[in-house]
């Protein structure tokens, strides 16, 4: 390892015990997520074979998850948001707006922007949804919640719930949902901390869900714990998609529930998951 990694290591394990001492839940839930993403994850790949068994076009994927037709999501995918997307190789690093702010510094330059697929799925499963609750568990600077905001005010109806688990990174909070547009953010409500712990919260208040984006930790104890939450609250004809396919947590969920799932190729090397509850 270089001393540059090895200087960002001991600099997570200071701010990781400074956290015990302040946030112990938090630092409970991230020393459990790095735990099964550098190493409990590779006990759970048995099944990962079958995404790509079940992938299909993405247009053609949410015409199905959602029972519309491939004209209407066509014509949902005509969105000046979508074309304003400024791509890097393989995730959306801008969307060009002038009410927007941030710039391209800071902690979350560590951490890459959704795939424009993802941007695409998000934004025209919820025009076509007409969703009234959106809950979404991963933020960084909002390039996702920027999709989804417009699909809901052109919608004219529908909130978005956003939680995010700041790193530990100094300044991370700052930057969270600094892209979104600030027209859009009258139907924005952002919340901290870790989604098993604020996740329950949320639901409790809001009773049920329409649209759920899965975008944080790529640990399979976190991902299979909130689709099966978020699940258990989805009306039926609602619609979970989930980044990040690189355990059997995603599989696993759907068989949990009545579902019907696919999955999409994205820039990035995992593919996207769909599913939709059927009651």
């Amino acid at each position: 390892m270089s001393v540059k990694g090895l200087l960002n290591v001991a600099r997570t394990f200071l701010f990781l015990a400074l956290e015990t001492f302040v946030r112990p839940r938090w630092a409970y839930y991230r020393t459990r997520a790095f735990y099964y993403r550098y190493y409990k994850n590779r006990f759970h790949k048995n099944r990962v074979a079958e995404y790509q068994s079940n992938i299909e076009a993405i247009d053609a994927a949410i015409a199905l998850i959602t029972n519309s037709t491939a004209e209407e999501v066509a014509e949902f995918g005509r969105s000046e948001i979508l074309e304003k997307m400024r791509v890097h190789e393989e995730w959306v690093v801008a969307i060009s707006d002038e009410d927007s702010d941030g710039d391209n510094e800071g902690p979350i330059e560590f951490f890459y922007g959704p795939s424009p697929q993802l941007m695409r799925a998000v934004h025209i499963v919820c025009r076509l949804l007409k969703p009234e609750v959106v809950i979404e568990t991963g933020v960084a600077k909002g390039f996702t919640s920027a999709a989804m905001l417009d699909a809901l005010e052109r919608n004219g109806m529908g909130e978005l719930y956003s939680i995010e688990m700041p790193s530990l990174y100094i300044g991370y909070t700052r930057q969270v949902g600094e892209k979104i547009p600030q027209s859009l953010r009258t139907r924005w409500h952002l919340e901290l901390g870790p989604s098993a712990i604020v996740l329950p919260r949320l639901l409790k208040k809001l009773g049920s869900v329409d649209v759920f984006l899965y975008d944080s930790a790529s640990s399979y104890d976190n991902q299979l714990g909130d689709l099966c939450t978020i699940l258990a609250s989805m009306r039926p004809g609602g619609v979970l998609i989930s980044n990040l396919l690189i355990t059997d947590a995603f599989i696993e969920a759907t068989e949990s529930f009545s579902c019907k799932w696919i999955a999409v190729e994205q820039t990035k090397p995992t593919p996207i998951g769909l599913i939709a509850k059927l009651d």
